[in-house]
């Protein structure tokens, strides 16, 4: 499936709520083999979650990974084979404390913060995120970022030119 495609249609949907900003300019075409429904919910609780804590701007960010080689990429000292398709969605809100970058994406997890605030989600969009992405092979995390949250997924990806 064209995961750039599936991008596209979940960022309209935000777009026309009109709260934010997307910027899409680090949009490549990258195509994954998955369950369509699935990485449909992933993409939209990020996009979502983004949207929510977002003071005015997202950037989606997706582009391949590794060469397909079998040399592998990597990152945080964990090395994987194959090409893979990266997504980042980031937004300009308060960011995610290196101490809850795991906690996240535990079920009925929230940051006190957003507890506070009429936010809605119950604390199940990151985890259904999580279990997703690994179901398909693949890993979800957040990074550190000088101007909000980012976080990042990373699956399998279906070299160019290859047949789903």
């Amino acid at each position: 499936m064209d995961l750039d495609e599936l991008l596209l249609t979940e960022v309209e949907a935000i777009r026309a709520r009109g709260q934010v900003d997307v910027d899409l300019s680090g949009l490549s075409p990258v195509r994954v083999q998955g369950h369509p429904q699935q990485l449909r919910a992933v993409v939209r609780n990020l996009l979502d979650n983004a949207e929510r804590h977002a003071h005015a701007r997202i950037a989606v960010r997706l582009f391949p990974v590794g060469d397909g080689s079998g040399r592998g990429y990597g990152n945080v000292g964990r090395v994987e084979a194959g090409p893979a398709a990266e997504l980042v969605v980031a937004g300009d809100g308060p960011g995610v404390a290196p101490t809850h970058r795991e906690q996240v994406f535990d079920r009925f997890f929230r940051v006190q913060s957003a507890r506070d605030r009429n936010s809605g989600g119950v604390g199940l969009g990151l985890a259904i995120v999580h279990d997703v992405v690994t179901s398909h092979g693949g890993r979800v995390w957040v990074a550190g970022s000088p101007t909000g949250a980012e976080f990042h997924v990373r699956l399998p990806a279906i070299p160019p030119g290859a047949l789903p």
